[in-house]
C-alpha cells in the first residue's frame, strides 16, 4: 500500500469540527484522493503526456503494473470525466519523503525547523483518526506564515539533490534509476506545495497534513 501525503488548508474554527468528528475528517481523505489525481494530471500534462502509451514511453517501468491498476490509472488520469479537487486540498503523492529529506537532511525524523514542515505539527483526533500511518497533524495559521518565510526556493533545493545518496538512505518511492525524471517529479510537487503554503498564509489559514 502506497504512503500518500495530503495537505488541506482550513480555517482555524474548522479544527474543532475535525478533532472529534471522524465523518468530517473522512471527507478530507476523499477530497485528498481527488487532489492526488489532479496533481498527477498536472505533472503529466506539463511533460506533454496525455495518454497511457505516452506515459509508458516516459516511464517504461509502469508497464509492469497489474492490468487492473493500469485500467484505473487511465480512467483517473486521462478519462473524459476528470474531476478537479474541491476546496483546495492537494496531494504530494509519494514525493513527500524526498521533499522532506531535501528540506531537512533527515530521513524519518523531524528535529530541525524545516524537518517539521512535513513531519511536524500537532496531532489531532483520537485513536480512531489513525489512518494507518499515524494521526493527522495540524499547523496553526501562525506556523504556516512562519514556514512560508523559511521555505527555500526550488533552485536552492536543487543544489541539495543527490540521487545516489537519496537511494542509499532509502527515500520512499525513490530508487535513483531515473535521476532526471525523479527530480522532475520532486520539483513539480515541491513547487505545488510551496505555492499552496503561500496561498494558505495569505488567507490566514492553518494546514492539516496526513498520510493515507
Amino acid at each position: 500500500m502506497s504512503m500518500i501525503m495530503q495537505l488541506k488548508q482550513l480555517q482555524h474554527e474548522e479544527l474543532q469540527r475535525i478533532e472529534n468528528n471522524w465523518d468530517y475528517f473522512e471527507g478530507f481523505i476523499a477530497e485528498g484522493a481527488e487532489g492526488q489525481a489532479k496533481s498527477l494530471r498536472d505533472l503529466y500534462s506539463s511533460q506533454g503526456i496525455s495518454s497511457m502509451p505516452e506515459l509508458f514511453e516516459k516511464y517504461p517501468h509502469m508497464k509492469q503494473l497489474d492490468e487492473e491498476i493500469i485500467f484505473q490509472m487511465e480512467k483517473m488520469l486521462f478519462g473524459k470525466n476528470k474531476t478537479e479537487h474541491g476546496n483546495g486540498a492537494i496531494s504530494l503523492e509519494k514525493s513527500w519523503h524526498g521533499i522532506h529529506y531535501l528540506l531537512s537532511g533527515e530521513v524519518w525524523t523531524g528535529n530541525s525547523y524545516l524537518g517539521k514542515v512535513l513531519m511536524g505539527g500537532n496531532e489531532i483526533g483520537n485513536e480512531s483518526f489513525n489512518t494507518g500511518y499515524g494521526n493527522p497533524r495540524y499547523h496553526s495559521p501562525e506556523n504556516v506564515k512562519a514556514i512560508c518565510k523559511n521555505l527555500p526556493l526550488l533552485a536552492e533545493l536543487k543544489n541539495k539533490y543527490d540521487p545516489t545518496k537519496m537511494a542509499e538512505v532509502g527515500i520512499y518511492g525513490f530508487n535513483g534509476d531515473e535521476p532526471g525524471g525523479e527530480w522532475e517529479y520532486l520539483s513539480h510537487f515541491y513547487q505545488e506545495m510551496f505555492d499552496y503554503f503561500q496561498d494558505a498564509a495569505k488567507r490566514g489559514n492553518g494546514m492539516i497534513l496526513f498520510v493515507s
